[in-house]
């Protein structure tokens, strides 16, 4: 009897475990986009049974009520739902920039991000890229990335951006250097050729440790950009469409003056200087004043800017053989658009092909206006991904990629270059120069000498880029713990660049106003009236092969190792054609021209240069990764690397790397904290990398061509070439040297912080040997004497808090400051205008300077002696010091405004007043999701930056008395002595103390009229609303979403700062160049 009552109990709690119990279905989808995820992992919590979804992002799975589904996906945040009685749970995941089980790629792998001890960061793509209107990469990564350095000189939608990562790592050519390498896919690439809807994942590598396995090429840090691939889009095919049109308009625009308030204060900085009769191109200013007031007066209300023409002996006139314009322009609405509009477009198809394969082709096209109104240039690319993922066998399998980019940028023919065929524009240096009474209209239809002439009547020079790429990759699973993989990438770049030049028709008024009187336009530019074209082409073949093992013992031993070998090969080419005389300007061909003929450009530059380079690197490469439970982290990293780039000797070098790290948070006396420290991680780095980034031909003694002039003239001038130059024979490698030190902190499972403090130091920079005595004939060999050192510290904040299902908000905050010092150079003096140990990089060096001189003030007969200061070492010219002059500071009180030695040590006067590098670089990410909709507003700025600018667009009158702009108004007179300007005076340009410190008279590189370039500007809005589910898919459509997007459309700067902060080109004189622009646009997204 009991043993039934056994049976039977048994039996009932068999059928009540049974009952309980159940098949669970459902769908892991992406929260953002409802696209499925395949491959997602679903685990029973507490428990080893678990299951993975299938292509259409499908599972199924047995468990009981009162159990726990755990939903997980690779760069996704972990999802928990309790089985009740539900039989269909629907899990959809939102990315997590803070999962501790999130995968960075680094150096031929990736690993755990709470693994890493180096100084890596994982760029949020998404959030960085996502829904704006550019083109360039780097444009969206701006200040996202602590350390990682993006400056942008110009608004030119055709030039790409300068990147470093910590800063300058080199010197070469006498410059501060030192770039990064940037690999798409692994294969050196140029970010600005890539699709930015493409980019997959991009990781920045900033210390030695974590960038020494690509070794030579690798010193001052590396970005890994990893585009999409067919490896993760599995599932079924799916298609994506997205478009984005915008709209951009110049911003910080230096404002012309009312030639009325310009005119009189150039009339009297010419008096100051002597001249009597101030004139610009032979228009008298005194009679040119009353012309231009009597044109406001009688003829002003009468003009529309919509009519060009000029009417004779209203709008100008001749007066002695000259002609005199009195039309008053707005010259910047005469030259830019309002509206320069840009248009995206991006379609992608992904899935599986059959059981073992899957793919992704992805198309981009982007056309971009420039901000030119007259002859408007264009940027236009159309970007190719495709890529294959297909398993061969079940331990083989194949990945396969073809990536391209066409891109022409076209521009209007530079009138500006005297007949030398350098790349460049021209037009912003000249319009911005003169008042805005020159003329911007035309006579009889046709333009008169001015900028806006020579724009309309130029032809479109055509830059074209065709770049390709293939690559291969096979992986070998050898075992569960061993791979191989190969692989094979070549890369071909084809590049053109044509300068249509060509004689226009212009009424030549610089030269008097025959042509005009005569009623025929001069034909001009016979200087320019060529056709050229450079072609450049090149082949880099990069190969890879290595093996990955990792292992597991005891459950709490894990090792990883990596070893193998990397070789690259590069060959490059450039050829030069030019010839003169064109038989028609409208078809600038070369077998339509008669003139001259020329194979190398009239004035040598690096971009037109004919030339043939090759190289190639090799290197033997290893990594050892060892943790105890995740908590005692070690990684060694050494790299075996050969450059043709150096002698047959010195060609080798061994560069190794270690670092650790120690996570506090896992040791048993901290599980006090567990419910609220997530992780805390100390690491810390140190390792040595060779560069071999330096001057081409650096240790080859090369013979240049030259003209030996004395032997005779014209077509008889002999072939000759110069002496060989000196060569340093034991040349090698720069050594680069990186410490680090760093923090990783999350707290609150919401709030996470990264902090570093490192230093780099470069050993060997190849810097001038010792003087020779000139009898020697050649300059010093460079030598590996010259030294660098880096110091800065780097801090990154990250909250991101889901409040329910439908509301999340998120904020990043990064901030980095770094400071390089040359600690070793051949100047032992400490010369001024040469590189120096201790000098900090970026140093300005000027006088002190806190106002102007007043009547007040004692001031001698001679104009050079002011409250028993003498100031003739900074005078040149006749100028003679006054009231409203600049009081500048005898620091040293000798007496005498001087320098010195001119040394470090013995500098007189001078001092350091600024720093040309940007300091305490920051960014701030502000968003969140609410029901559907989304906002992400992004700010980027810099704490603390100068700059002296030798400019008249910043210095009134630094060169001549051109233009004085609507900024310069306050200045010095007997009625305004509180005034920021001194009393006007022509032409500072001339140099009293030497490069380094340069200009004279009142614009002297002082502190007062030092600019101040430090800004915050609200780079980017982005707002979007995804339609729900039950409406898209009504449709057929997994995802819609409209939004709206904004660049630039914020920028609080110095007020005293007349040009955009970041700033930093010249067309004629600093400043002049194309301004950046804020752009609204809108799009939107699909997904079927």
């Amino acid at each position: 009897m009991k043993k039934l009552f056994l049976i039977s109990l048994l039996l009932l709690f068999v059928q009540v475990v049974f009952a309980q119990t159940k098949t669970i279905s459902g769908t892991v989808t992406n929260k953002v986009d409802g696209i499925p995820i395949p491959g997602a992992t679903v685990l029973i919590k507490g428990t080893s049974e678990s299951t993975s979804t299938d292509f259409d992002g499908r599972y199924t799975i047995k468990a009981a009520a009162g159990q726990i589904l755990s939903f997980s996906y690779v760069g996704f945040a972990t999802r928990e739902v309790a089985v009740s009685t539900q039989q269909i749970i629907n899990a959809d995941l939102s990315e997590s920039a803070m999962n501790l089980d999130e995968v960075v790629v680094v150096g031929f792998a990736s690993q755990k991000k709470v693994n890493l001890t180096g100084a890596v960061a994982k760029v949020d793509v998404d959030r960085a890229l996502g829904s704006k209107p550019i083109s360039d990469i780097s444009k969206g990564l701006q200040g996202t990335t602590p350390g990682l350095n993006i400056s942008f000189n110009s608004g030119n939608i055709g030039r790409s951006s300068d990147i470093n990562i910590r800063g300058a790592g080199t010197i070469i050519n006498g410059k501060a250097a030192g770039t990064p390498l940037v690999l798409v896919d692994g294969v050196p690439s140029d970010m600005s050729l890539i699709n930015p809807e493409d980019v997959a994942s991009m990781s920045i590598l900033k210390d030695a440790a974590s960038a020494s396995i690509y070794g030579a090429r690798a010193a001052f840090g590396v970005i890994l950009i990893t585009t999409k691939n067919g490896k993760d889009a599995k599932g079924k095919v799916r298609f994506a469409y997205s478009n984005n049109v915008g709209w951009s308009n110049p911003i910080s625009l230096v404002g012309f003056n009312d030639p009325t308030n310009e005119l009189p204060a150039m009339i009297d900085a010419q008096a100051r200087a002597g001249n009597a009769n101030p004139e610009s191109f032979g228009m008298n200013y005194k009679t040119l004043l009353p012309g231009i007031v009597n044109w406001k007066e009688k003829y002003a209300s009468t003009r529309s800017d919509q009519d060009k023409n000029m009417i004779f002996g209203e709008d100008f006139d001749v007066i002695g053989g000259k002609l005199y314009f009195y039309r008053v322009w707005d010259p910047h609405a005469e030259m830019l658009k309002k509206n320069a509009i840009q248009s995206y477009h991006n379609f992608s198809a992904q899935g599986s092909l059959g059981e073992k394969s899957s793919f992704i082709v992805s198309l981009g096209v982007s056309n971009q206006e420039g901000v030119m109104k007259i002859n408007n240039e264009s940027n236009q690319r159309v970007n190719l991904n495709m890529g294959m993922s297909t398993e061969f066998t079940e331990w083989l399998t194949g990945d396969f990629k073809v990536l391209s980019s066409i891109q022409e940028y076209d521009s209007p023919f530079n009138y500006y270059n005297s007949g030398v065929d350098t790349e460049g524009n021209g037009y912003f240096g000249y319009y911005m120069r003169w008042g805005s009474y020159f003329p911007y209209g035309t006579y009889k239809d046709i333009n008169f000498r001015h900028a806006p002439g020579y724009m309309a009547n130029a032809s479109m020079n055509e830059k074209l880029n065709n770049d390709t790429r293939l690559s291969a990759k096979l992986t070998a699973q050898i075992t569960k713990d061993f791979n191989i993989i190969g692989e094979y990438s070549i890369n071909n770049n084809f590049s053109s660049y044509k300068m249509n030049g060509g004689q226009i028709p212009l009424w030549d008024w610089w030269s008097g106003s025959a042509d005009l009187v005569s009623g025929k336009p001069t034909m001009m530019e016979s200087g320019n009236d060529f056709v050229a074209q450079t072609k450049s082409s090149y082949v880099r073949n990069v190969a890879n092969l290595y093996g990955n093992y990792s292992k597991t013992l005891n459950e709490v031993h894990n090792f990883k190792a990596l070893g193998g070998l990397n070789s690259e090969w590069y060959d490059f080419e450039r050829t030069y054609g030019r010839r003169n005389t064109l038989l028609d300007k409208t078809k600038p061909e070369f077998n339509l021209a008669i003139g001259d003929q020329f194979t190398s450009p009239l004035s040598s530059n690096s971009i037109l240069n004919p030339g043939l380079s090759q190289y190639a690197i090799a290197g033997f490469f290893a990594r050892v990764n060892y943790d105890y439970d995740g908590k005692y982290l070690l990684e060694l990293n050494g790299r075996y690397d050969g450059s043709s780039k150096f002698p047959t000797n010195e060609q080798w070098g061994f560069f190794p790397s270690a670092s650790v790290g120690y996570r506090i948070s896992k040791e048993k006396f901290m599980e006090s904290t567990s419910g609220w420290l997530n992780d805390l991680k100390i690491r810390a780095s140190i390792g040595s990398i060779g560069n071999q980034n330096i001057a081409n031909n650096a240790f080859l003694p090369i013979m240049t061509s030259s003209n030996p002039f004395w032997l005779g003239g014209g077509a008889s001038i002999p072939p000759s070439v110069s002496q060989p130059s000196n060569v340093d024979p034991t040349l090698t490698w720069e050594e680069v040297t990186t410490q680090d030190i760093g923090v990783d902190l999350r707290i609150f499972s919401m709030l996470s912080m990264t902090f570093d403090y490192y230093q780099r130091d470069t050993k060997g920079m190849l810097a001038p040997g010792k003087s020779l005595p000139g009898s020697f004939g050649q300059a010093a060999a460079n030598t590996n004497s010259g030294n660098l050192r880096t110091r800065g510290w780097e801090v990154a904040l990250n909250f991101n808090k889901e409040i329910t299902k439908d509301i999340n908000v998120y904020a990043d905050l990064t901030l980095s400051d770094y400071t390089t010092e040359v600690t070793e150079w051949n100047n032992s003096s400490k010369l001024l205008g040469s590189f120096y140990a201790g000098q900090k990089i970026g140093e300005i060096w000027g006088l002190n300077s806190d106002r102007l001189i007043q009547s007040t003030d004692v001031v001698d007969a001679t104009g050079l002696i002011v409250n028993g200061v003498d100031y003739k070492n900074i005078r040149t010219g006749a100028f003679k010091y006054g009231a409203g002059d600049v009081m500048y500071n005898d620091v040293n009180g000798d007496g005498v405004i001087s320098r010195g030695k001119g040394t470090a040590d013995d500098s007189g006067d001078l001092s350091v007043i600024g720093n040309t590098t940007p300091h305490y670089q920051y960014g701030v990410r502000l968003g969140g999701v609410f029901y559907g909709f989304d906002v992400d507003a992004f700010f980027q700025g810099v704490g603390e930056r100068q700059y002296w600018a030798t400019s008249d667009l910043v210095l009134p009158f630094y060169n001549r008395t051109d233009a004085m702009y609507a900024h310069m108004n306050d200045y010095w007179t007997p009625t305004n002595t509180a005034a920021y300007y001194p009393n006007p005076y022509p032409n500072h340009a001339a140099s009293a103390f030497g490069a380094y410190a340069p200009g004279s008279n009142n614009f002297v590189a002082q502190s007062r009229y030092l600019l101040n370039m430090s800004y915050l500007r609200l780079k980017s809005v982005t707002v979007g609303y995804t339609l729900p589910k039950t409406i898209s898919q009504k449709i057929g459509m997994d995802k819609i979403r409209p939004y709206v997007s904004g660049l630039n459309l914020l920028t609080f700067k110095d007020g005293k700062l007349p040009v955009d902060p970041e700033i930093d080109d010249a067309e004629s004189a600093w400043g002049r160049t194309f301004p950046f622009s804020k752009t609204w646009s809108v799009g939107i997204q699909l997904a079927f």
